[in-house]
């Protein structure tokens, strides 16, 4: 079953695909989006087993800044982020902010 994406983008996003109309851009769409699945399965994976401790963390650090993953952040991101690091901080061992910032 397909399903259809409607995506809002910068206007200087729009002009460079419209610079390049012959690159195939919804494969290109279409492959970070599988890549991006994919990463969150490794994820969940190894969240699924056990409570996160600060080796997972560091086991998911390297999944995440494997060079062929590329991020796709929604704006919203860090802010969740910040919102939740005492939360992510206590369960993941880490102890400062800036050691949460390391992992992402």
């Amino acid at each position: 079953m397909s399903m259809t994406i409607k995506l809002e983008m910068p206007s200087e996003l729009r002009s460079i695909i419209k610079h390049y109309p012959k690159v195939d851009w919804i494969e290109i769409a279409r492959r970070a989006m599988w890549k991006y699945g994919k990463k969150l399965e490794s994820i969940d994976k190894i969240l699924s087993n056990s409570k996160l401790t600060k080796n997972d963390v560091l086991r998911i650090r390297k999944i995440l800044l494997l060079p062929f993953f590329e991020f796709y952040l929604p704006e919203f991101a860090l802010e969740e982020i910040e919102k939740h690091k005492s939360i992510i901080c206590r369960r993941s061992g880490l102890t400062e902010t800036k050691d949460l910032l390391k992992i992402l």
